[in-house]
């Protein structure tokens, strides 16, 4: 069961990985350990999508909120402290962005409202959709299989824990 308001087309696990892998084979990117994301999300999807913006917002303008995209105006805001952060690297601002990079792709227009009292299947609930796809992309399960937490964080430059929990994933899936 999920807290999401939200809910999206049914994707399996497996399913979210493909599309993640898919993407990084089209855009070049198969075999990268570091995937650009702030170049992505930033530069890459306004080429390729012309309808698509993104933002940085002030700090003090999304208190709560890290970073959110808008289906409905195709618009990426990213808080400016997050964004300064993934352009250092940090781990966790880096899965942010592709978090929402995930949104862009996955639910681009899918999501639609849910009743308020519904139980969401994990894999109809976006934020676990998303998390999935960001984990793949910035550490895609078929380039970190037998590597070590510490070596995962350092190359794809992810944080720790997240580098544990792909890894993790990954020996499931093998």
């Amino acid at each position: 069961m999920s807290n999401s308001h939200y809910i999206a087309p049914p994707k399996s696990k497996l399913k979210i990985m493909e599309i993640a892998d898919e993407l990084r084979y089209n855009f070049g990117l198969k075999n990268e350990l570091c995937f650009p994301i702030v170049e992505f999300a930033d530069l890459i999807l306004q080429k390729v999508d012309k309808s698509y913006s993104f933002e940085v917002c002030k700090t003090t303008d999304m208190k709560d909120n890290y970073a959110q995209y808008n289906p409905i105006d195709n618009v990426m805001t990213v808080r400016e402290d997050v964004y300064n952060d993934a352009l250092r690297d940090d781990g966790r601002a880096r899965f942010t962005i592709a978090h929402e990079v995930a949104h862009y792709i996955l639910h681009g227009s899918g999501i639609v409202l849910a009743r308020g009292d519904s139980d969401i299947k994990i894999y109809q609930d976006p934020e676990w959709q998303a998390n999935v796809f960001a984990s793949e992309l910035l550490m895609p399960s078929y380039l970190i299989n037998g590597m070590s937490a510490e070596s995962v964080s350092l190359m794809c430059k992810t944080s720790f824990l997240a580098a544990q929990i792909a890894l993790n994933n990954t020996r499931k899936i093998s």
